[in-house]
């Protein structure tokens, strides 16, 4: 064994370590619920000041989420800068299974995405890692994963005021939780309510497949989903005035 395959192994002992912990934090939750059942208890706004860790995920999970099979982190290059989302993958730079970037991963043979978990959510919240989902939607690039939406209130970004919540006036609400906590949610017949309203009046769209790649370049991918192409000499005009 070389000084690589001991390194990953002690990471991999290291996040186990911490799921088991956030594990047993949250059966230990779990049971204090099921003995309070039994006692008559006043539903009331939840609140960040007495809100736990558990009860701060699970309120997370439930306005947060998307496809169950796969979730991104975002990544980026100390030496060149360079940052974006990769799906999270069992095998991630494992060098017998993973040939990023070579094969991309939606390509790749061995592919073993890892669902959205409390482990993940908490890293997120604490501000050790940025997370993001893929929406469940109708139109996917080819080979892709679909649009990808950064989740909000990471640690580090919300000290600096960003991935918050925010008025109309453009300012963080003070208690990022009680807010979310009072947004109410679109019950199941209010969305069909919503779609066949939209339905009648024209505003949806008939699915499609779209025709951009997963790594195309953002200017190659329009609203429509269609690709742009290049413009022929016959559609540019005759003249142009520039001023200077």
């Amino acid at each position: 064994m070389n000084l690589n395959d001991r390194k990953e192994l002690e990471l991999r002992v290291k996040r186990l370590d911490e799921q088991i912990n956030l594990l047993t934090n949250i059966k230990s939750q779990c049971i204090q619920k099921l003995q309070a059942l039994s006692v008559p208890t006043i539903s009331k706004p939840i609140q960040s000041t007495t809100n736990s860790i558990v009860d701060k995920i699970t309120m997370f999970k439930s306005y947060f989420h998307g496809r169950e099979d796969v979730f991104a982190k975002l990544w980026m290059n100390n030496r060149t800068g360079k940052r974006g989302y990769s799906p999270v993958c069992k095998h991630e730079w494992v060098r017998s299974l993973c040939r990023k970037p070579t094969i991309k991963c939606s390509e790749c043979p061995n592919q073993e995405f890892l669902p959205l978990d409390e482990t993940a959510i908490q890293q997120h919240l604490d501000g050790y890692q940025v997370i993001g989902v893929y929406p469940i939607q109708d139109t996917l690039p080819k080979g892709g994963f679909g649009n990808l939406i950064a989740l909000p209130l990471q640690k580090e970004a919300a000290a600096q005021g960003n991935s918050v919540f925010i008025d109309k006036n453009g300012n963080p609400f003070h208690d990022q939780w009680a807010f979310l906590a009072a947004i109410k949610k679109m019950s199941y017949r209010d969305v069909e309510n919503f779609v066949d309203e939209a339905s009648r009046n024209g505003q949806v769209i008939a699915v499609r497949h779209s025709p951009v790649e997963e790594n195309d370049e953002p200017w190659l991918r329009l609203p429509s989903g269609k690709r742009r192409y290049k413009v022929s000499i016959n559609e540019l005009p005759e003249a142009l005035d520039i001023a200077v």
